[in-house]
């Protein structure tokens, strides 16, 4: 048990010395406000967003060598809004790379790695912007009333762990991909009224892995990239499809789906009062859209 013991402890400060150690650069406390505004711009490789029980608002930690953030905070006091601006990129106190410096860079420039922890005690706006890298978003349980997602080439995952749906109605969720990736797990869970996508090169996933409990409305533009909705096996959930496409795409619709009208298709379950209708307005160039069996 000892040697057990001592060999985790030598594996914790191995792993301590190779990617140094993490430090707080930067809490924004519970103040004398009602909401707050949060715009994020990350180029690093690995950005991850997770809910905390901490009453400090918003923390953010990262590897001791990382280069230091620039963030603004701001009041609007007519508003009582706190606007948040917190800029991962490279910071303009310091000499921009060359070339060669980014072929040649130390794996700690590289392993560049942030952790942003949100606390439900405010309302809560995301303007998330990553360019390049990997980014984890857990929305799960927190106030989100408006989320804006631009993925550029980035990999982004937004998720909710089950039972843990966003605490407010959500009035927009705004995604833009561009040459990278998204995926959304239990899209329910966001509570978004209207979800607006515009799919480029890229490609967005979007799981509504249950019924939802309000209704949702979904538009989405979709250029040469691909659009995967996954629904529920159950053919409780009441669904209508409009989609628009031209020749050179791909578009692949649920089973068991009624064609109401031109480019119009609905659900077993679909009756035009239902209170939790998922409607989708869609419209492809060259890419693809599928819907799928969530799992």
């Amino acid at each position: 048990m000892l040697r057990v013991i001592f060999l985790i402890s030598v594996f914790f400060i191995g792993l301590s010395g190779l990617y140094g150690q993490v430090k707080r650069y930067y809490t924004l406390e519970n103040g004398d406000f009602d909401k707050v505004n949060i715009t994020l711009k990350a180029t690093s490789n690995s950005c991850c967003i997770k809910p905390t029980i901490n009453p400090n608002i918003v923390n953010v930690f990262g590897f001791e060598y990382n280069n230091e953030p620039t963030i603004y905070s701001t009041s609007a006091l007519t508003e009582r809004v706190e606007y948040l601006m917190i800029n991962l990129n490279q910071s303009s106190n310091q000499k921009e790379m060359s070339l060669s410096d980014k072929f040649f860079s130390t794996s700690e420039s590289d392993d560049n790695h942030w952790d942003l922890y949100l606390s439900k005690e405010k309302p809560m706006k995301l303007h998330l912007n990553y360019a390049i890298g990997d980014a984890s978003v857990d929305l799960s349980n927190l106030p989100i009333e408006r989320l804006k997602i631009n993925t550029g080439s980035a990999d982004v995952k937004v998720s909710y762990m089950e039972g843990r749906s966003n605490l407010v109605e959500m009035d927009t969720f705004y995604v833009k991909v561009d040459l990278g990736s998204l995926t959304v797990n239990k899209m329910n869970h966001s509570r978004a009224q209207i979800v607006i996508a515009d799919v480029n090169f890229g490609a967005l996933l979007m799981d509504y892995s249950n019924i939802l409990e309000t209704g949702s409305s979904v538009y989405a533009s979709v250029g040469a990239g691909n659009l995967i909705i996954g629904l529920p096996a159950s053919r409780e959930i009441p669904v209508i499809i409009n989609i628009r496409n031209s020749p050179l795409c791909h578009v692949k619709l649920p089973k068991n789906y009624r064609k109401k009208d031109k480019h119009v298709y609905t659900s077993e379950s679909y009756r035009e009062n239902a209170p939790n209708i998922l409607s989708f307005d869609l419209d492809v160039v060259m890419g693809q859209i599928k819907f799928v069996d969530s799992k």
